[in-house]
């Protein structure tokens, strides 16, 4: 869900009164972390990235079998690793985002259109871009080794074959990574 302005309304404080409960908020890619974790495709992976790319691109990053939240709430969040230098202006200010690049907004923004209506060059191009950001945040956290990294067994045989595809495209970019 996207809250442009929470307008100072106290989410957090008043659901914990409503309900009664210890209440803790995160961003959709944070929860979907966390779900995975609990009883999802990451169930027994003490190290990953789980991602959400709609109409912006977020991610929840576990480390040691703990949710990153860092000082701000927002590690783990790769919107705006640069992927593509001097490209679009993104709404944090930076340029070439992956976010500004490969999010549905901008698939909107770049054609015109329903983002589900991309030709397969726009679709292809923004996996590579997707994939040059997760890229960049394995090589940054190289150092958990020994663990695969976890495909969500609800993709398709052929949303599997692209995924591949596109970490062999970007395979020569990350040289060591891979």
């Amino acid at each position: 869900m996207d809250i442009a302005d929470d307008g100072g309304f106290a989410i957090r404080a008043h659901l914990a009164d409503a309900l009664g409960l210890e209440v803790s908020v995160a961003g959709d890619a944070q929860a979907l972390a966390l779900g995975e974790r609990w009883i999802g495709a990451a169930r027994n992976c003490d190290n990953f990235l789980a991602m959400v790319v709609s109409t912006g691109i977020g991610g929840g990053l576990v480390v040691d079998g703990r949710l990153l939240r860092g000082e701000l709430g927002n590690a783990g969040h790769l919107g705006h690793v640069v992927v593509v230098p001097d490209g679009r202006r993104c709404g944090c200010g930076g340029q070439g985002c992956v976010e500004a690049e490969a999010s549905g907004t901008a698939l909107r923004a770049i054609t015109g259109a329903d983002p589900a209506l991309a030709s397969p060059a726009l679709r292809r191009r923004t996996g590579t871009l997707v994939g040059r950001a997760v890229a960049s945040v394995v090589a940054t956290l190289k150092g958990m080794q020994g663990e695969a990294p976890v495909l969500d067994q609800t993709a398709s045989a052929d949303e599997r074959a692209d995924v591949r595809e596109t970490l062999e495209e970007i395979k020569p970019y990350w040289k060591g990574v891979f």
